[in-house]
């Protein structure tokens, strides 16, 4: 582990692609930034293991990168903690995302975005106001989830 290092040609490739997502000083990404290093660093662990991760922050090209220097200049308490205890963050972003709450959820919720008519958030709040209250606490989980996911998605993608 940790023997592999960056194809840098790649990367100098690809780095003005990503660098705004990354950087919390372009004010449309600022928000969701945080999340999309977190979801980029578990995108590069879970293939590769933590040391493979920590070998690869802890060396050029990633260690010297603007995004990487923007973050540590930051303070990030998750991202001391990485890369100080060598630890990746706990959760997982994909958690609960194939769970049937999620998907109704998520389909009152993009209708909604794509209609501009909250008919089917009312449909869907109706539907859960019937079911048991741990039942109802899943499906307004899944509704926060939805909530907070698919508008960030769309935003950034536009």
């Amino acid at each position: 582990l940790g023997d592999q290092p960056i194809n840098a040609k790649a990367y100098a490739e690809h780095e003005s692609a990503v660098e705004d997502c990354l950087m919390t000083k372009v004010q449309n990404f600022a928000p969701t930034c945080r999340s999309v290093r977190l979801f980029l660093l578990k995108c590069i662990e879970r293939p590769t293991g933590t040391s493979h991760l920590l070998y690869l922050l802890s060396n050029n090209p990633l260690n010297s990168a603007k995004w990487m220097e923007d973050w540590r200049n930051a303070h990030d308490v998750d991202f001391v903690k990485f890369t100080g205890e060598a630890l990746v963050p706990k959760w997982n972003p994909f958690f609960g995302l194939n769970s049937v709450e999620y998907k109704k959820a998520k389909e009152a919720v993009m209708h909604v975005m794509q209609s501009e008519n909250a008919t089917s958030l009312d449909a869907f709040a109706a539907d859960v106001a019937k079911l048991p209250v741990d039942k109802q606490r899943a499906h307004l989980g899944a509704l926060l989830m939805a909530l907070c996911q698919e508008p960030g998605l769309l935003a950034a993608i536009q």
